[in-house]
């Protein structure tokens, strides 16, 4: 999966965020992802007007699947 399909299932409100290092780890809808550069992701939480920047390994990022998705 490249970057713009990411993106993609993002908009569509299907990705769930959770950054692990935080002490709220609480996972939350991601509005957009904006950038992947040097291990670093950005990216921008449901309701929020700024973005997060976050290493690859401190953030863990989950796809919900729609029912017409399963087989």
């Amino acid at each position: 999966m490249n970057l713009q399909e990411f993106d993609n299932l993002a908009k569509s409100g299907r990705v769930k965020a959770t950054i692990s290092v935080s002490v709220f780890k609480i996972p939350r809808y991601v509005d957009k992802v904006c950038g992947l550069s040097s291990g670093f992701i950005r990216f921008r939480f449901k309701g929020d007007k700024f973005d997060t920047m976050c290493g690859l390994g401190g953030v863990r990022f989950m796809i919900e699947e729609n029912e017409t998705d399963r087989p």
